[in-house]
């Protein structure tokens, strides 16, 4: 049975403040798709990400830029709002910043955010962009609450509405990044430093391939405890999302990779986790 669904990015929903939200645009646009039986909304990925939604910071932290100041204010952590032009392209800025500090200084902690920054991959956000930004690690931990928050609350409601949201997994990491600082075990490195970058070989379009301005996996060291930071990846990833689609999936079964410095002309295919990750990954009947 064919089903019908739309692509729109987070940031490409109106806004009052320069970039698509998690706020009340975003509900109305689930209205929207259900007033017309659309079934799915598939967005591109919301992982924290430095303005590169392909390249992100962190697997589990979301894109702070995404929390909605409406929805601030209407938990009553800020007072006033200033809007902006609405313009035709999304603006990554820190026009948010100032509210998102008034609104750290009046959240009282509860039962569920206490919860939540238990979450290991979190805290490791947290303190990575403490240690980038010399900031309070509390600071991210609040962020990341609230835009964990919002999101569930939105997709929540889309549910209800009888809408699934189709998420996207990027393929690799930032090289900077929280998954490479604290798993550095699982990508191509030496003596600390990067030997290998991922990208595409020459074709017609692009006579020295592409470069990804990413890391690439350590295969082998993946297969020493059956691919568990992939596996447990994909387990979040299904929390926060009906469906995922995977970014450059065939990378699973081989993929290219370039030495640092050089061009893809250069680069070698290389075997990916393949059928061994998949077969771990679909061990648990949750995932389908």
């Amino acid at each position: 049975m064919k089903e019908k669904g739309i692509l729109l990015p987070i940031f490409s929903l109106p806004s009052k403040y320069g970039i698509g939200d998690f706020g009340n645009e975003a509900y109305e646009f689930v209205d929207i798709l259900s007033e017309n039986n659309i079934e799915y909304w598939e967005i591109l990925p919301i992982n924290a990400c430095n303005h590169l939604p392909y390249s992100p910071i962190s697997y589990y932290a979301l894109e702070e830029d995404y929390i909605s100041l409406d929805k601030l204010k209407e938990m009553g952590l800020i007072e006033t709002l200033e809007e902006r032009p609405n313009c035709n392209k999304a603006i990554y800025d820190d026009f948010k910043e100032k509210y998102f500090r008034e609104a750290f200084c009046k959240f009282e902690k509860n039962t569920e955010y206490r919860k939540f920054i238990k979450t290991p991959e979190i805290k490791e956000y947290a303190e990575y962009m403490s240690s980038i930004r010399s900031e309070n690690k509390e600071y991210f931990l609040f962020l990341q609450y609230i835009s964990y928050k919002q999101w569930m609350e939105l997709k929540a409601y889309a549910n209800s509405k009888n809408i699934k949201i189709i998420g996207d997994m990027p393929m690799y990491p930032a090289f900077n990044s929280v998954e490479t600082k604290y798993h550095p075990e699982c990508f191509e490195m030496k003596n600390g430093e990067f030997t290998f970058e991922s990208g595409t070989p020459p074709d017609y379009f692009n006579s020295d391939g592409q470069k990804w301005n990413s890391p690439v996996y350590n295969v082998e060291n993946m297969k020493k405890d059956n691919y568990q930071y992939l596996v447990k990846r994909f387990k979040y990833c299904l929390k926060l999302f009906d469906k995922i689609r995977v970014d450059y999936f065939r990378g699973y079964d081989s993929f290219f990779k370039i030495p640092l410095g050089k061009s893809g002309k250069e680069g070698v295919y290389s075997d990916g986790v393949s059928y061994g990750f998949f077969d771990e990954l679909f061990k648990d009947e949750n995932v389908k």
